[in-house]
């Protein structure tokens, strides 16, 4: 089980750093010698949120369907991953307006991402996020941790470009 999860982090982790390296490509799939801007990888780090939080809802139904997560458990992860999804739109809203209009709401930006976190470990302090196959329960919380670092790389991308202090 610890090599399991071990091997889930580093690939969350390699996924992570991958992907904290976007770049333009056009539409036949050639990179383009016009460099990503800062602000541009903070809207990859945030659509990263919605990525890793539809793989917790699709691994929640697949657990609900296999047998292996009781209704009362899949309410209260679906009601936090709903949660997620509400302030992941609450960022897309201010973080479309550009950066001059997301640095005058870093406060927000900052108690939404502090939300993130905040219904992330609550699920993972719930023990393997309540489910009894271990193999599931490994699938969702590696899931969990996705969106625990999008969202810590998005908080590090908005101070590296001067939103958030």
């Amino acid at each position: 089980m610890r090599k399991l999860c071990a091997g889930l982090s580093l690939t969350m982790v390699l996924l992570l750093v991958a992907s904290c390296a976007p770049h333009r490509v056009d539409a036949n799939g050639n990179k383009s010698p016009i460099p990503v801007t800062p602000w541009e990888k903070v809207l990859v780090a945030n659509a990263e949120l919605g990525i890793f939080n539809n793989g917790l809802a699709k691994g929640v139904i697949a657990a609900n369907n296999a047998g292996v997560l009781d209704t009362g458990t899949t309410e209260a992860i679906t009601t936090e991953q709903f949660h997620i999804a509400a302030v992941k739109n609450e960022l897309d809203n201010i973080l479309s307006q550009g950066q001059a209009a997301a640095s005058s709401q870093s406060d927000k930006i900052k108690s939404l991402t502090d939300s993130i976190t905040a219904s992330v470990n609550k699920l993972i302090t719930s023990g393997n996020a309540g489910i009894k196959n271990k193999q599931n329960a490994a699938e969702l919380v590696a899931e969990l941790q996705g969106i625990n670092d999008a969202s810590g790389g998005l908080v590090s991308l908005l101070k590296q470009v001067g939103v958030l202090k």
